[in-house]
């Protein structure tokens, strides 16, 4: 596919939306949003003190911003050895802290983008770096997707290398929001891809280790409980953040398990299984719909034009999706990713058929 078009219009959408981005960053309080919850972990580290003490954190949460209102929880939820990467910013004061980690989600993000999508990356940064996912939420808001984003854009690189141990070893990366492994394992247990799972159980080992000497088995132990009570908090509905934060079909799961179940069986790449992650999991923040990026530059590589016009939307529909959401209680977003994901299992079939065929023929 030629991108010289597809980036001069982006680049004057790009443009445009920038400027907004700039505005929306100018008028509102930088410490809104989740980032003084990595902050204060970071902090936690340093000080030696209990990464999952909820009663500290958010004491210190309320001085740090006091417009947070005093019932509102924002939890440390992520692994021990996770809060290493904030340590050194936790030096700095929160504001600079959370300029520097924008700075370094841009770079991850650029790095990611530069893995995966080859020579064509430049081709598509403008309009990635405009995608809501990562402009608003995670550039300005502070969010810590783009980790997950860089970790995806390894595993990807390594499979489409055929280093199994290290893809494997890349995706142990994603422990650091286990929910984003829910299909991944199950998948390549499926398809038997043992060396990619060995790869996995060493880096887990090895992360593990590292959450072992920082915060001890007590502190392990914490950080599963914490997890646990978090997620029944959302199951039995005792927790219930912004509807417009979230996307959630994971009650539906069973519905969708036929195509997941066929993508399974098959030689899938990685990025096939990213929509139905983020769709039919329990909890999936819109933040973390930065990943949908890798599935979007298969589209673009795909001989079916189609397909472009799933991207077009997967770029324009969270401009309004969460507005929306406040008031239906859906996101509209949500259908977008299902969308792909059947495209995408629709597109491997195909893929399959037209190469049978071609082997008939030779």
């Amino acid at each position: 596919m030629k991108f010289r078009p597809f980036v001069v219009i982006n680049s004057v959408c790009f443009g445009i939306i920038l400027g907004f981005g700039l505005t929306y960053a100018l008028h509102r309080n930088p410490l809104d949003g989740d980032f003084p919850a990595f902050y204060l972990a970071g902090k936690a580290v340093n000080e030696g003190a209990n990464l999952y003490d909820n009663e500290r954190h958010h004491r210190q949460l309320h001085e740090l911003n006091s417009t947070v209102a005093q019932g509102e929880l924002l939890p440390y939820l992520y692994p021990p050895w996770f809060a290493l990467l904030f340590a050194p910013l936790a030096y700095l004061p929160p504001v600079a802290a959370l300029v520097t980690w924008g700075i370094c989600s841009l770079l991850l993000y650029t790095s990611g983008l530069r893995i995966a999508a080859d020579d064509r990356w430049l081709g598509v940064l403008p309009v990635a770096l405009a995608f809501p996912p990562f402009l608003f939420e995670n550039l300005i808001g502070g969010q810590v997707a783009c980790f997950g984003f860089f970790a995806y854009a390894l595993a990807i690189n390594f499979e489409r290398n055929g280093a199994e141990y290290a893809e494997g070893f890349a995706l142990a990366l994603l422990t650091y929001k286990p929910t984003l492994l829910l299909l991944i394992l199950p998948l390549l247990f499926i398809r038997r891809a043992w060396r990619v799972l060995v790869g996995f159980c060493v880096g887990c080992a090895l992360l593990g280790s590292v959450s072992l000497l920082l915060v001890g088995v007590e502190g392990c132990v914490a950080y599963v409980n914490q997890l646990l009570a978090y997620r029944s908090g959302i199951v039995e509905g005792s927790l219930r953040p912004p509807v417009e934060k979230f996307l959630n079909l994971g009650k539906y799961t069973i519905l969708f398990a036929p195509i997941i179940l066929f993508i399974g069986r098959k030689n899938f790449k990685l990025s096939d299984l990213i929509p139905w992650t983020l769709a039919l999991n329990i909890y999936t923040p819109i933040y973390d719909t930065v990943l949908m990026v890798f599935p979007a530059l298969d589209v673009l590589r795909n001989p079916y034009r189609r397909g472009i016009l799933l991207v077009v939307a997967l770029f324009i529909v969270p401009y309004f999706t969460q507005p929306l959401a406040r008031v239906t209680g859906f996101h509209v977003f949500t259908l977008v990713l299902l969308a792909f994901g059947i495209y995408i299992a629709v597109n491997r079939s195909r893929e399959r058929h037209h190469k049978v065929e071609a082997d008939i023929t030779v």
